[in-house]
């Protein structure tokens, strides 16, 4: 069980580098001199990870322009094309890595397990494991919305990492059994959305009126929070790290926000997160949120 942040167990994610991403930046993504402060504060504080996608605008390439060689890269890709091919996958790896400008990327995960299932996507993922083998990326993964969608490829495909949301509001991943099952497969378990695109640190007055019809879950997670003295930042990191995972997947805004998380401590508590479960999806699927 990890007990503290640290450079091998964070990941940066950059969703909120290009685009509209997160409750905070609807209107706009941050901008390159954030960006550029985060990147310098996180080759400092030496954190191994990125995690990008070539579906977020030019994160990708303004990474590569920030000298990460040092730094291991996490990408994701979606096939467009209903019809795929080896040679178009080759294609879409050879951009990440021409847009990072690395040799080797740590993992590449899809989005959708499905497009690797099949007598078409076994060829696709043999296609995946000799890229491995040749050095282009180590390991393979999906990143999926819903742990139903573990189903999809658990028992036929020998994937090596899986991303998953979790959160104090989104339980899923535990009540549903899958992090012990994903243990026993040896597979790296990160996850994502552990502060559910910062709802989870809002203050009531920012909330978009969207939420109103959830405010007896933010009442109830702000009262839990009080009555246990700790701060919203530490009891969200403190529940996943409670439960077996590998790494954690974060958006920073701001340099700030990341020594806040840097300087996260462990509470000495046993703490109960049970009752603040939520299985609306309206709630805990951030696509699905219709926030002006």
């Amino acid at each position: 069980m990890i007990n503290k942040i640290n450079s091998k167990n964070l990941i940066i994610g950059t969703a909120n580098f290009s685009s509209n991403y997160g409750l905070k930046h609807k209107n706009k993504a941050i901008n390159n001199k954030k960006k550029k402060n985060i990147i310098s504060f996180i080759k400092k504080k030496k954190i191994n990870f990125f995690d990008t996608s070539q579906e977020y605008s030019d994160s990708e390439s303004f990474l590569g322009r920030q000298n990460i060689r040092n730094i291991k890269v996490i990408t994701k890709i979606i096939f467009k094309k209903k019809k795929i091919s080896e040679k178009y996958v080759e294609k879409l790896i050879n951009k990440s890595l021409k847009n990072l400008k690395v040799k080797t990327l740590y993992a590449l995960l899809f989005h959708n397990p499905k497009q690797l299932i099949g007598t078409k996507g076994k060829k696709i993922f043999s296609f995946l494991r000799k890229q491995k083998r040749i050095g282009k990326i180590k390991k393979i993964g999906v990143s999926l919305n819903s742990p139903d969608e573990i189903n999809i490829f658990y028992k036929k495909l020998p994937i090596d990492i899986v991303q998953l949301p979790l959160n104090v509001f989104d339980q899923r991943l535990i009540h549903l059994g899958w992090l012990d099952k994903l243990r026993k497969k040896n597979i790296e378990i990160h996850v994502r959305s552990v502060f559910l695109q910062g709802l989870l640190l809002m203050k009531k007055s920012k909330i978009s009126n969207y939420f109103k019809k959830f405010e007896q879950n933010l009442k109830e997670w702000n009262t839990w929070a009080l009555k246990n003295k700790i701060n919203k930042i530490d009891a969200c990191l403190n529940f996943v790290l409670n439960n077996k995972i590998d790494k954690i997947v974060v958006g920073i805004d701001e340099k700030k926000h990341l020594k806040k998380i840097l300087s996260f401590k462990k509470s000495v508590k046993d703490l109960n997160y049970s009752k603040l479960t939520c299985n609306d999806l309206k709630l805990i699927y951030p696509k699905l949120w219709k926030v002006k």
